[in-house]
């Protein structure tokens, strides 16, 4: 999936306003893209724009190119069939993962917890939890 130029300007009556100012990303196949930010930022925004599933208040402008279509301003049935299933997975991943305030302020001290306690060390126990590689020690010169 491309993305090129996306724009989104929401109608406020006497004028339009600016949401979205020109997000340009490519995801490839087989690639998972976390989006993460502020309340507010245009997270949610983005993607229901690239999926079209604004409303009528909403002007949206770029490409958002999906095995080679380009699904700004296509009807739902001009969709190919992997750019349709595709629509119905970002809807449910966009909207879906909601985590509550509460959740949010525990996290981190339970991560924290968890870390310390892990029997291999802090250090591995957050680098495991992140992806990242088992850290080794470093070698003496």
């Amino acid at each position: 999936m491309q993305v090129r130029g996306l724009t989104v300007d929401f109608d406020t009556g006497p004028q339009f306003v600016r949401a979205l100012h020109g997000i340009d990303m490519e995801i490839r196949r087989g690639e998972t893209l976390g989006v993460v930010g502020e309340s507010g930022c245009g997270k949610s925004i983005t993607w229901l724009a690239a999926l079209g599933l604004l409303g009528g208040g909403a002007r949206v402008s770029g490409q958002v190119l999906f095995d080679g279509d380009d699904l700004l301003g296509m009807a739902p049935r001009a969709l190919s069939t992997g750019a349709r299933r595709a629509r119905g997975a970002a809807v449910g991943n966009a909207v879906g993962d909601v985590l509550g305030v509460g959740r949010q302020i525990g996290e981190a001290p339970r991560c924290i917890a968890d870390c310390a306690a892990a029997p291999h060390g802090p250090r591995r126990a957050a680098d495991g939890r992140v992806g990242l590689a088992p850290t080794r020690p470093a070698v003496p010169a």
